[in-house]
């Protein structure tokens, strides 16, 4: 669940808009807990689900994963943790 805008990214895409979601519950091997997300703006605006993409500060680097500076901090958008998510915006 897609619960409130955080701001925007440093040095990704800057086309994207970052949330905070609530990405439990999860199955398996699934990022969990509450985190800011990646999220294209042109789809939050037309569906009523959207595709997010977490970032964490604590993870391996893999190719599927994208180094951003957000907020002053370093991360890691994790793309391999994509997740189709209920738009309440």
């Amino acid at each position: 669940m897609v619960t409130q805008g955080r701001g925007r990214s440093d040095r990704a895409a800057m086309c994207e808009e970052v949330w905070l979601a609530a990405l439990d519950p999860t199955v398996g091997s699934e990022i969990q807990k509450t985190r800011p997300c990646l999220s294209p703006p042109e789809m939050n605006d037309r569906l009523r689900t959207i595709m997010a993409a977490p970032l964490t500060k604590g993870s391996r680097p893999a190719p599927s994963r994208i180094a951003v500076l957000f907020q002053d901090r370093a991360g890691l958008i994790l793309l391999d943790q994509q997740r189709a998510l209920i738009n309440h915006g």
